[in-house]
């Protein structure tokens, strides 16, 4: 389930790429989206 949600999310990291690929505004927009990102770590507990 995580892969699938790690890969829906590329994919729509890579579309709003796509739509804003010449508008510098719009890669401001996106890079300010990618910096308010958090990296979660995995668990490494195991069950």
């Amino acid at each position: 389930m995580e892969q699938s949600e790690e890969e829906k999310n590329a994919e729509e990291l890579i579309l709003k790429y796509n739509l804003y690929g010449g508008d510098s505004k719009g890669l401001y927009m996106l890079n300010t989206e990618f910096a308010g990102r958090v990296y979660s770590p995995p668990s490494l507990v195991l069950d």
